[in-house]
């Protein structure tokens, strides 16, 4: 029997995702206002900083990895799923010094590391995405990136556009690129999901593909993948 994922069910898991991030990044704004900073100069404070985000991420990440690796348990029917805690700390640190460092020459608003905030949390929400293709890879089933929220970007709606595939170096390392603010989610375990259509999202991507050839013929560096996005962006009006 075809496993088919309901989209209250897709919208249910991915809300857990997002609410979980939004948590992380609230509590390090909190943070960020107890320390009192009155001229903008957070460079003293930067350690501290870097050892709340990790912590935050680790922990709510940590509680998105569960339930990702509850959520494929109850799909498959596989136990012991992999729930994963991997972080990465040098993407952490770079956007922490550029943050501090460009908050000194900005107007301080309501979250004075904006940026910050952001890795915190695309993070937390990889650490379910990671969890998932973990455990693709180890019962070697297919997952998909399936586009959620109201809006799909052109770059997620190229990724969306491949479908269900099995775990690659090549596909677990493009599938797991997330812009900030990014609410798409990685599912695996099951073979269909409801309202995602990715033979809709290729034939937008095939179709744009060939504006650029044809509007390139001549140039041997056209029809790459950023002058296709650009395409998809002016044809299908998305970032």
């Amino acid at each position: 029997m075809k496993i088919i994922l309901s989209s209250r069910e897709l919208e249910s898991y991915g809300q857990t995702t997002i609410k979980l991030a939004g948590e992380a990044s609230e509590k390090f704004s909190r943070f960020l206002k107890t320390l009192n900073i009155k001229d903008g100069n957070y460079w003293p404070y930067k350690d501290m900083i870097f050892d709340v985000a990790e912590g935050l991420i680790r922990q709510y990440g940590g509680a998105a990895s569960l339930n990702a690796a509850e959520f494929f348990e109850k799909q498959t029917g596989i136990s012991n799923a992999l729930a994963s805690e991997w972080i990465d700390l040098d993407s952490l640190d770079r956007t922490i010094r550029y943050a501090i460092a460009a908050n000194r020459y900005d107007a301080l608003g309501a979250d004075p590391l904006p940026e910050v905030n952001k890795n915190i949390s695309r993070q937390t929400k990889n650490h379910a995405h990671q969890t998932m293709i973990d455990n693709a890879r180890k019962n070697k089933v297919k997952f998909a990136r399936v586009p959620a929220g109201a809006k799909t970007c052109a770059f997620c709606m190229m990724l969306a556009s491949r479908g269900f595939v099995y775990v690659s170096k090549q596909t677990a390392g493009e599938m797991m690129q997330f812009h900030n603010d990014c609410d798409c989610q990685i599912i695996a375990g099951v073979e269909d999901v409801e309202g995602y259509d990715p033979e809709s999202l290729q034939d937008q991507y095939l179709e744009s593909r060939k504006r650029v050839e044809e509007a390139d013929k001549a140039d041997k560096d056209a029809n790459t993948t950023k002058d296709i996005l650009a395409q998809m962006r002016k044809d299908y009006n998305v970032k």
